[in-house]
């Protein structure tokens, strides 16, 4: 069931509140291997964090939708809302996403990848998994930490009074708010 396909790449569901776009050779199992041992770990990640979904932005993405569903877990299956753009339309793997955030007006996400070449030098999202191991623990510790820490500050946003603060304020939380994903702290959004 598709709900959304153009050149931005296909909408299979609506995205929840927060995106991880996954890439699956060197982040779900080690290199090219194809073997999805880390599926599992990145799997009970999801579980615990009901409010993320995936968009498969691995060159995977252009297999068929229901090859791609079969490889995650029946429960999975619902959090994997589409995919990027076919291969080629952009030169890096970042441009891709940046365009499809700002299609789909997300705001809260962050890339899983092994190549760092596929992304700008500066790119602020990006956790780089070590292709040669995969997705390790301490990777999804990274993630825990970032989805926690996103969660924390929407509630600190939503419990405060915002609308008294002033302008000069307001201007000065936004900025705080905006400080660039450190994949090396595990700061930024999630």
């Amino acid at each position: 069931m598709r709900v959304e396909s153009d050149s931005n790449g296909p909408l299979w569901r609506c995205p929840r509140e927060k995106v991880i776009f996954l890439d699956f050779d060197g982040v779900l199992h080690k290199g090219t291997s194809e073997t999805f041992v880390k599926l599992p770990l990145f799997e009970d990640f999801l579980r615990q964090h009901s409010c993320v979904s995936v968009i498969i932005s691995s060159s995977w993405r252009n297999a068929d939708q229901r090859y791609l569903e079969r490889l995650f877990s029946d429960d999975i299956v619902d959090r994997l809302a589409g995919t990027t753009m076919p291969e080629g339309l952009l030169p890096r793997r970042g441009q891709e996403i940046d365009c499809w955030v700002r299609l789909h007006r997300v705001t809260d996400f962050i890339a899983l990848d092994d190549d760092a070449a596929l992304f700008a030098p500066t790119w602020p999202k990006l956790l780089l998994i070590d292709g040669g191991k995969g997705l390790v623990p301490d990777d999804i510790s990274a993630l825990h930490n970032c989805a926690e820490r996103t969660a924390h500050s929407q509630k600190l946003l939503e419990t405060s009074n915002f609308d008294r603060l002033d302008s000069r304020s307001r201007r000065s939380r936004e900025t705080v708010q905006e400080t660039p994903f450190d994949p090396n702290r595990a700061k930024g959004g999630l």
